[in-house]
């Protein structure tokens, strides 16, 4: 392996430069070394920007994973490799090699008014966006009535509209797919900058199409009083289920603010009429007060996915699921052990739905995590045939109580609750490769364990 000398230039649209910021370089795999030595772990290299320009070194030959931020806010990201050389190298010849590849942007970056800057339109999400021969003009799919000109550089430059890309050029995605929360529906951006003291508003005043649009949350903070009126529906108008909301943020550095009461993300049907199919809720943590008692709260939710969902700083319960069918529900969390300033009573409840007798049914919970929940239960099952696999409930009062229903449990740790790890006092639930640490629980006789031990590795059996 060979360090080479890494230099180049960030520029805006307009062609200054960027005055600060960071290149960051991940190291995805290490390709084959004519010395044959040495594998690089994935810890990012960074490089600072500083009026535009970047130098350092770079370890080869190596396929990195490069990104430019400002803050936390992820501006541009590019796949490429960079060959063995005692050379040095330019960030504009490694770009180069990332042709075929995909070159991934954030969506407000391919939209709105990023469009001008470049006189020619904005690209969709698909578009291969291409330069000249000599590779020295930026060139957008043309829209209608535009010309398909752009900007003209011999520098590397990084757009927040369209890159610089070889001829043969990647396809584009964004970087959460979907509608921008921060664009409004007459082109302007919403109040506030997205930070914890100023968060975006007016965003959950929009319109919303939930039938045919996914809607992208960037990294910030976004404060909402209440639910949007188009989150619920009384009845299903025709033949078949709508789509539920499709919402994407970017993990724990996506936040949506609760300033009102009672619950904060309520989403499904209000009456026994009303249901949604194939939602989608990722990546974000939810934020209450102390006027906020649930965190999400689904309501005739069918065949959705839920997955990297947090929820801080409610009073009673963080997930509250009602009659939610055949969902998949991944790495929730509401945790003493992540940022917050205080935790609600209960973690994750599937009940029925006050408005019919319907159950939640045959959801698969993977790798849940709630603990620190020391005067409620961590993990409440109703319903029938819902599937546990992995995660834990620890350091509740209780870590699962199942209070209805036959459901699986597998290889899910249950550690030092004080009022029992587990409370199953009927159904004929299996739990299977599950530790119970504190020695305390109650299962009935109908139920079956296979594998099960407690924390000194003693074998455990139904006891109630």
């Amino acid at each position: 392996m060979t360090t080479r000398h890494l230099s180049g230039r960030v520029l805006l649209p307009d062609g200054t430069a960027l005055a600060s910021g960071m290149l960051s370089a991940t190291p995805l795999y290490t390709m084959p070394s004519e010395t044959g030595e040495g594998v690089l772990a994935p810890v990012p290299q960074q490089y600072t920007i500083t009026n535009g320009n970047i130098s350092g070194s770079i370890i080869s030959p190596c396929y990195y994973r490069f990104e430019v931020r400002q803050g936390v806010r992820l501006l541009w990201r590019f796949e490429a490799p960079v060959a063995e050389s005692a050379s040095p190298v330019t960030l504009d010849e490694i770009y180069r090699t990332a042709a075929g590849s995909v070159i991934v942007i954030p969506p407000a970056i391919i939209s709105g008014d990023n469009a001008t800057a470049l006189g020619s339109g904005s690209a969709d999400e698909g578009d291969v966006l291409t330069a000249d021969g000599q590779g020295g003009t930026i060139w957008s799919p043309p829209q209608e009535g535009s010309g398909g000109s752009g900007l003209a550089s011999t520098s590397m430059i990084w757009t927040p509209a369209l890159p610089l890309v070889p001829s043969s050029g990647p396809t584009i995605i964004s970087l959460t797919p979907g509608v921008d929360l921060r664009i409004l529906d007459d082109g302007s951006l919403c109040d506030g900058d997205g930070s914890e003291d100023d968060p975006w508003t007016g965003w959950d005043l929009r319109s919303w199409d939930l039938d045919s649009k996914r809607y992208a949350l960037d990294q910030g903070w976004y404060a909402f009083d209440t639910s949007p009126a188009a989150w619920t529906i009384a009845a299903i108008t025709g033949m078949y289920m709508p789509k539920g909301l499709q919402l994407v943020g970017q993990g724990e550095h996506t936040v949506l603010k609760h300033t009102g009461a009672g619950i904060a993300l309520d989403h499904g049907g209000s009456t026994v009429d009303g249901a949604f199919t194939a939602g989608h809720l990722e990546g974000f943590v939810i934020c209450g007060n102390l006027n906020t008692s649930i965190g999400m709260r689904l309501r005739a939710w069918h065949m959705g996915v839920i997955r990297e969902v947090r929820v801080r700083d409610v009073t009673d319960l963080a997930f509250e699921m009602q009659h939610t069918v055949a969902c998949e529900m991944t790495s929730l969390c509401c945790s003493s052990n992540f940022q917050r300033t205080f935790l609600p009573a209960h973690g994750l409840r599937f009940t029925q739905q006050p408005v019919s007798t319907n159950y939640s049914t045959t959801c698969s919970l993977v790798r849940p995590y709630f603990s620190g929940l020391q005067t409620g239960i961590g993990i409440e099952l109703t319903g029938f045939g819902h599937t546990l696999v992995s995660g834990a409930s620890e350091n509740n009062a209780v870590g699962l109580k199942i209070a209805g229903g036959t459901h699986v449990i597998s290889g899910t740790a249950f550690e030092l609750n004080q009022l029992g790890d587990v409370i199953a006092l009927n159904g004929r639930s299996v739990f299977q490769g599950c530790e119970m640490t504190s020695g305390t629980y109650q299962i009935y006789s109908g139920c079956t364990m296979q594998g099960c031990f407690d924390g000194t590795g003693n074998l455990l059996t139904p006891n109630a």
